[in-house]
């Protein structure tokens, strides 16, 4: 029987052909019956236990601390250890594969990869995890590392040099930029075609103007080292034609828009595109309606979800600011931020849904005008596809337009006197990041948040409480606990794994003074300041990544197309490395909500 070993998923698949036929030859099946004990504490493990069916519990310490089901290894970690402190029984009769360990070793010292997935990190196993390795047309373009796609050797002038001999050097190597160096040779500047068109044919400068004299003198860059998508990302960002590259602090190259459409020729780049060239809100809409199938796509292809979140929340920056410039009356934007809050302000909004958004206007501003750009800004993005907000956050209420006095009584209310929805309310801007408009007045905002909270630490423990608002939907026996409702035999991700890490990490943030509002990065920060530790921080990233991913999948057909926003995950469809990775995931989700809770108390409460 034991050619019909399944070596179709990890860490199996990792195996070559002549490891898979040593493995099936060592390999012999157990049956075992119920009550009888597999592996005693201090007993040496002879094999690697691999489940046919029938239940196994472990127990350390007369504790039940593990329940293994049908495809469950165990025992890995008392034959890397070499000891072992548990009792494995069986509660139901089973039938087990059993690999001697002597042969488990073998393989583990041959083969890196097989070796490396029994690592306690999550990355580890995310790294064989099928969506990672699929459909390489998306990940290999987005996350291509720039060096590898910019030409080597650009080329370079003197800045003494004239015009005329850079125009030449573009006419004879094909080139629309060189670069511009001083007198020690490092590189001052760049030379455009464009900039030598204005140079002759608007200003009038004679031939022999150095190129000193005109060159670009600001350069927007990205490392060498930095996804392509980050180049994509900076050119419509800064509405430039071209990037420096650096690499070791030293400009190596130049990746203009045509080397980048040249390499990729991708949905999400023309999405940006097109929101920068648009002339009105109805061509706004037009991006916003392919939106859902930019993800879809992506997700279809098996980009990592860090990459499209970030694609996203750029495209969705960029149509909201465009929107404001297009709707806006004379002089509200020096007078008036308009913030986006919640997921879309931590940049991990990757689906429309509710706007969650403010306008903060200066004191002194017509309030009165600045609420009625705000009802035509709501009833656009309504119109984009960005429903309202159930609880009325956003701009069209007033209580989200109002002025820098007013906004800064609401946050004295919110923390001197705060109600359940006030709590709600800071939660939200916390998270608020500045999209169109005047960026001063939000960070005004928040430095006088940071004023009143000062020490209090009893109202950050109040405000962090709500990490354990909601139940990390797995058992003590690292058992999954499944929707018995409406979503049966699913799991709520949002409410059960994402949300007490996304609060978890804003509370301790906010207790700080992180001021990043993406949660990755704000577990970053906590890490950097000794207060988790980084391989703790890096895995839980991980989790967070791989659960959102699952989330914004489930809102897919298999096909790629879009089939409603959901936060519902149906266990069932997972295979059997997806059910271990969520395992793992709410593990990291429920440890870190301990964690919090350890940290600001909240026994006492």
């Amino acid at each position: 029987m034991t050619e019909f070993f399944n070596f179709d998923f990890p860490p199996f698949n990792l195996l070559t052909d002549a490891e898979r036929q040593k493995f099936s030859d060592a390999l012999d099946i157990g049956y075992f019956q119920e009550g009888e004990v597999l592996i005693e504490p201090g007993d040496p493990v002879q094999s690697l236990f691999i489940l046919i069916k029938g239940i196994v519990h472990k127990t350390t310490g007369g504790e039940t601390d593990n329940v293994y089901g049908a495809e469950d290894a165990f025992g890995v970690a008392a034959l890397i250890e070499g000891e072992n402190a548990s009792r494995f029984t069986v509660e139901e009769e089973a039938l087990i594969y059993l690999l001697p360990a002597a042969t488990f070793r073998d393989l583990m010292r041959q083969n890196e990869e097989f070796n490396s997935f029994f690592s306690k990190s999550i990355s580890a196993k995310l790294s064989h995890h099928p969506q990672q390795q699929a459909a390489p047309t998306a990940t290999s373009l987005l996350a291509q590392k720039v060096g590898k796609v910019v030409h080597p050797a650009p080329r370079s002038i003197p800045a003494t040099a004239p015009i005329s001999q850079a125009a030449r050097i573009m006419r004879d190597h094909a080139t629309m930029s060189v670069l511009v160096t001083g007198d020690d040779g490092a590189v001052i500047g760049l030379i455009t075609s464009s900039r030598l068109r204005d140079c002759a044919l608007i200003e009038g400068r004679p031939v022999d103007t150095p190129v000193g004299e005109v060159c670009l003198k600001t350069l927007i860059g990205v490392e060498a080292d930095d996804p392509v998508s980050e180049a994509m990302i900076q050119m419509v960002k800064h509405k430039i034609s071209r990037v420096v590259v650096r690499e070791q602090g030293a400009i190596t190259g130049v990746m203009d828009v045509t080397d980048l459409l040249g390499f990729l020729s991708n949905q999400s780049y023309l999405l940006l595109l097109q929101v920068e060239r648009a002339r009105d809100s109805e061509e706004l809409q037009e991006v916003a309606s392919r939106l859902n199938d930019l993800v879809g796509s992506l997700v279809e292809s098996g980009t990592r979800i860090a990459l499209i979140a970030r694609l996203v929340s750029e495209i969705n920056q960029r149509l909201f600011a465009k929107l404001f410039q297009f709707l806006a009356p004379a002089g509200l934007a020096e007078n008036a931020c308009l913030v986006v809050m919640g997921s879309e302000g931590r940049g991990e909004q990757i689906l429309r849904t509710d706007q969650d958004n403010a306008l903060i206007v200066a004191d002194g501003y017509d309030l009165e005008e600045a609420r009625r750009f705000a009802v035509a800004f709501s009833a656009a993005l309504e119109s984009f596809g960005f429903p309202p907000c159930p609880g009325g956050m956003m701009v069209s209420n007033p209580d989200w337009c109002v002025s820098m006095h007013d906004f800064r009584q609401k946050l004295g209310q919110w923390v001197h006197h705060p109600s359940e929805t006030d709590m709600i309310s800071l939660a939200a801007f916390v998270d608020a990041l500045a999209t169109a408009g005047n960026p001063e007045l939000l960070k005004q905002a928040k430095a006088h948040l940071h004023d009143i909270l000062g020490d209090h630490d009893g109202f950050l423990a109040i405000f962090a409480k709500a990490v354990e608002a909601f139940d990390v939907p797995i058992g003590m026996f690292h058992q999954l606990k499944l929707d018995r409702g409406e979503h049966r035999g699913a799991l709520d991700l949002k409410k059960g794994g994402i949300f007490p890490i996304v609060h978890g990490a804003r509370a301790m943030a906010l207790k700080h003074g992180i001021s990043a509002t993406h949660t990755p990065a704000r577990i970053a920060g906590l890490a950097d300041l000794g207060i988790i530790e980084r391989r703790f921080a890096d895995d839980l990233v991980d989790a967070f990544e791989f659960m959102l991913g699952l989330k914004v999948r489930a809102s897919f057909n298999s096909d790629g197309s879009f089939r409603e926003a959901t936060t519902f995950v149906p266990v069932t469809t997972l295979h059997k490395l997806e059910k271990d990775l969520l395992k793992d995931s709410l593990g990291l989700a429920k440890e870190f909500q301990g964690i919090v809770s350890h940290h600001f108390n909240l026994g006492r409460f």
